[in-house]
């Protein structure tokens, strides 16, 4: 299977999920265990689902750019602005 499919998989399960928990929120109050199951269910979906793509995100990095060592992500202000 194609990285990239991987991914777009990934993240149509992620946003069914999303779905899923927010459907929960319109049941009745009869279902409340099941909406507790289905709510904690999709949570952990989603966080399986940013976990993965923030791992795949840093080992993208590490392939792509291994000398990237974050140093401009903050400016400290020790470079000079060109105004």
């Amino acid at each position: 299977m194609n990285e990239t499919k991987f991914h777009q998989i990934i993240m149509y399960l992620t946003f069914f999920s999303l779905g899923v928990v927010l459907s929960g929120f319109m049941m009745s109050r009869e279902m409340f265990q099941e909406l507790v199951l289905m709510m904690l269910g999709g949570m952990v979906f989603l966080f399986v689902s940013l976990a993965y793509n923030y791992v795949r995100g840093i080992d993208y990095m590490q392939e792509h750019h291994p000398d990237y060592k974050g140093e401009d992500l903050f400016d400290d202000g020790e470079t000079e602005s060109k105004l």
